[in-house]
């Protein structure tokens, strides 16, 4: 991943502080999803902000999410919904949900994590 310039750099971080707290999510979600891979630690280190902050401002708005994540997700939601979803142990709940949290997170590299 490219970095910015250090003028680029200082113009980005004058303009994120006279946003709102709302705006200042929104830009920062904006800015990951135009880094892509490494964008999210890149930012959170030039602003100074949480990385659960910006993933979950990223998944609000679609930013940055890829496609596998969100088929994840949908898949997870579907499986609460049946009846097999009582069925599972909750070491298989937690590592479920984990897994799609670190993919929305920007974990994307990560393999489905197998119950013991």
């Amino acid at each position: 991943m490219q970095k910015y310039t250090e003028e680029i750099e200082s113009l980005m971080y004058t303009y994120y502080f006279s946003l709102s707290e709302k705006d200042k999510r929104h830009y920062v979600a904006v800015e990951v999803a135009k880094l892509e891979q490494g964008g999210i630690n890149y930012i959170t280190e030039l602003f100074d902000c949480h990385r659960e902050t910006i993933a979950t401002e990223c998944v609000r708005n679609n930013f940055g999410i890829s496609k596998r994540a969100q088929r994840e997700e949908l898949v997870l939601e579907r499986l609460q919904k049946n009846r097999i979803w009582q069925d599972l142990n909750q070491l298989e709940i937690e590592a479920s949900k984990e897994y799609v949290e670190t993919l929305k997170s920007g974990g994307l590299n990560v393999q489905h994590p197998v119950p013991k």
